[in-house]
């Protein structure tokens, strides 16, 4: 189900079809209020861009699925790291890209990727790019970030560095149809959706792959027994399914972070929600595409440990926003706290205590 923008207060067709598709998604499950849904995200201009880096492509086979291990919590004080970022390209030559408005069709896939990540030095607001990587402090856990339909990983520059700081390797594709920044055929479309949640998985695969190899700036800096997928909007939708739907789950998947999205059983399948996996949902209260209402019939299907994490006077766009005030800080502390506890195993307590410290965010959950 791709989400995004209305133009100029209007919609095709399509667009308007999909929609009702996904509203109807919604509003048939269980209990709640239903959700008002149409094209979610929108290309706002962009943040802070990081410099390039020379590209490199990853081979096209999929790597050995490795289940993540179980984490004993610990304590103590969180460090503050430097965070450096690199541009890879990974082309997928087992899956073709379709011809749609938003790109030239393909026998492959490109997926062009920033990776921000944990780096040697004193930590400041700027990505550096290419800095010696914190190799003796790692190795750290793998989060894959879809951006959300006519978006790019660069326009959550604040949110991901955030991230990142606290010791976590952050891998964020383009996606080939549905990114505002597409190979010039065109505006982003959403007709490709269905395959994306395969390309989270085979990026998460190219970057343990750059982990083993000897002459990557990630060499044994990535922990591949750690791994979360995590979205906004149509990659919210993207990274829910590649965590739970039946017909791309990643069983590497530990825990998963979903930023104004929900579920599509029309397009996915099946979601096995009793896997237990944990879950941290958030949802803007003034939200024109998806509402609370729906944010919590999702949660009331998830098993735990789950959390909703509900900010009042809030929009689709939080993730998008600066990381180091308002709304957007206490998303991404609470997506840090949420990670430390069920990815690292720090020890509980900390998403509640920062949660509750915000007025306008209220948290459920079930740990």
């Amino acid at each position: 189900m791709p989400l995004g923008p209305w133009t100029h207060g209007r919609a095709p067709l399509r667009l308007r079809a999909l929609a009702i598709i996904a509203m109807a998604a919604v509003s048939g499950c269980g209990g709640g209020g239903g959700t008002n849904t149409s094209r979610a995200s929108s290309a706002a201009p962009s943040s802070t861009t990081s410099a390039a880096v020379p590209v490199t492509a990853a081979p096209a086979a999929t790597a050995p699925v490795a289940t993540t291990a179980p984490t004993e919590p610990t304590a103590g004080p969180a460090r503050t790291f430097a965070v450096g970022i690199q541009k890879s390209t990974f082309v997928d030559a087992s899956r073709a890209t379709p011809a749609t408005s938003g790109a030239r069709g393909a026998n492959t896939r490109t997926l062009p990727t920033t990776i921000w990540y944990p780096a040697e030095g004193v930590h400041s607001a700027a990505d550096a790019a290419n800095a010696p990587p914190a190799t003796r402090s790692g190795p750290f856990p793998l989060v894959i970030w879809g951006h959300g339909w006519n978006l790019a990983g660069r326009h959550y520059q604040s949110f991901l560095h955030r991230w990142a700081s606290a010791g976590y390797v952050i891998a964020a594709p383009n996606f080939p149809t549905s990114t505002s920044d597409g190979n010039g055929a065109g505006p982003a479309g959403g007709d490709d959706e269905s395959a994306e949640p395969g390309d989270l998985s085979f990026v998460a695969t190219s970057v343990i792959r750059l982990n083993a190899d000897s002459s990557s700036p990630l060499y044994r800096l990535v922990d591949a027994r750690r791994v979360v997928a995590a979205g906004h909007s149509q990659g919210a939708v993207d990274a829910l399914a590649m965590a739970f739907a039946a017909c791309c789950r990643d069983a590497r998947v530990g825990a998963a972070v979903v930023v104004a999205g929900i579920d599509v059983p029309e397009r996915f399948g099946a979601y096995r929600f009793a896997t237990h996996t944990p879950v941290l949902l958030e949802q803007g209260d003034q939200d024109p595409y998806l509402s609370v209402g729906g944010a919590r019939q999702l949660y009331s299907r998830l098993a735990s440990p789950k959390y909703l994490l509900v900010l009042r006077g809030t929009d689709h766009n939080t993730s998008k926003g600066d990381a180091t005030s308002g709304a957007p800080r206490v998303l991404s502390q609470a997506v840090v706290d949420f990670c430390d506890r069920y990815v690292k195993g720090v020890a509980g307590g900390l998403l509640e205590r920062d949660a509750g410290a915000a007025p306008f965010a209220e948290l459920a959950e079930a740990p």
